[in-house]
């Protein structure tokens, strides 16, 4: 009976895997330099049009995104670059390189006006200058703990799964 359970605990998890890969989209996100080389880009946002199944690429620029019944259209959208769209019909896997995006902004200015306690006549203002690339760093980390939310959610449903399947095959 033990060995049973085991065959059926193993047939299980091999089907369920090779399963899982067969619905997965995977690929590879870069951006081209000043210089023409091509470097990852991680935290881009990549999703199905039209759904609400999306993620995000890792620290090496890759990406995996369970295929959607609903769409065939992947969108990469990623802050500095241009939003791309692509139709992906039967493939399994895309590599995009993003491309820069010459609309975008050289400085954010801050205000924040503040009442005083004295009356006066002038009001002070607090005037602070944002670069883009401090801006691009707090988007990208972001970005970062959105991702890590994620996949920890992802986990702990995983296990919840696995738990509940345990529980009916006891």
């Amino acid at each position: 009976m033990n060995n049973f359970l085991s065959f059926i605990l193993v047939f299980s998890f091999i089907t369920n895997t090779v399963y899982s890969q067969k619905n997965i989209f995977k690929g590879n996100v870069t951006f081209e330099t000043e210089s023409n080389e091509k470097q990852p880009l991680n935290g881009v946002t990549v999703y199905w049009l039209n759904t609400s199944i999306g993620t995000l690429s890792d620290n090496n620029g890759n990406y995996e995104i369970p295929l959607s019944s609903s769409s065939n259209k992947l969108v990469f959208k990623f802050l500095g670059f241009k939003e791309q769209v692509i139709d992906v019909n039967d493939k399994t896997f895309y590599d995009i390189t993003m491309l820069n995006d010459d609309n975008i902004l050289d400085e954010v200015t801050v205000n924040k006006k503040r009442k005083t306690i004295q009356k006066s006549y002038f009001k002070t203002q607090n005037i602070i200058n944002v670069s883009s690339d401090e801006l691009l760093k707090a988007v990208v980390t972001f970005l970062k703990a959105l991702k890590l939310i994620h996949q920890l959610t992802l986990i702990i449903l995983m296990q919840l799964l696995e738990l509940s399947k345990l529980k009916c095959l006891a």
